[in-house]
């Protein structure tokens, strides 16, 4: 487990009331928020804990993404008999991009629609594959590894037939073989 960034400015609020209890002649109403504050961290640390308990995922294969466009890939989650709350499973791709999916609320076994950024051409790495979840403050974030794919194919866009009608063959030629075609006079 890791902090949030709203956890981060929750600890630190707590450290503030701290510096107040021992800083201050009146401790009373501190104190109290000190013990209110500290049950909370327990409590949020277990529950958080126990929300992630017993959860596995699996994420398919993502079929060839067009350049450009949105995609969506099938991923699923499972846990045993307990409900889980506010689950995501996230794919984080080399370039720092992330494809996430969201479920709310978990019984028993679910389909998740995971979305793909619109990505460039090329093979993109999936660096990592996990569910996470920051239920029920969102103070402390769970990670699970999970199985999903290796990598990400994004397929060129198809030229529209209207362009190339306008185009001669060596114009098609030019381009498809890029900066490795000869010159006339070579």
């Amino acid at each position: 487990m890791r902090l949030t960034v709203f956890g981060v400015k929750a600890l630190l609020f707590y450290a503030a009331i701290v510096g107040a209890y021992y800083a201050a002649p009146y401790v009373n109403l501190f104190f109290l928020l000190l013990a209110f504050f500290s049950i909370q961290w327990a409590f949020t640390w277990l529950w958080t804990a126990a929300n992630m308990r017993g959860v596995r995922g699996t994420v398919g294969q993502v079929p060839p993404v067009e350049a450009g466009s949105l995609a969506t890939v099938e991923g699923g989650l499972e846990a045993d008999r307990r409900v889980r709350f506010d689950l995501e499973i996230e794919l984080q791709l080399e370039g720092g991009e992330c494809a996430r999916g969201h479920v709310p609320v978990l019984r028993g076994a679910s389909q998740v629609q995971i979305d793909v950024p619109a990505l460039p051409r090329g093979v993109h790495s999936v660096t990592s594959a996990n569910v996470t979840s920051t239920y029920p403050l969102g103070l402390l974030r769970r990670s699970v590894t999970i199985a999903g794919p290796r990598e990400i194919v994004v397929a060129p866009r198809p030229a529209a037939v209207s362009e190339s009608a306008s185009r001669t063959a060596e114009d098609l030629l030019r381009e498809l073989m890029g900066s490795s075609m000869q010159g006339a006079g070579d």
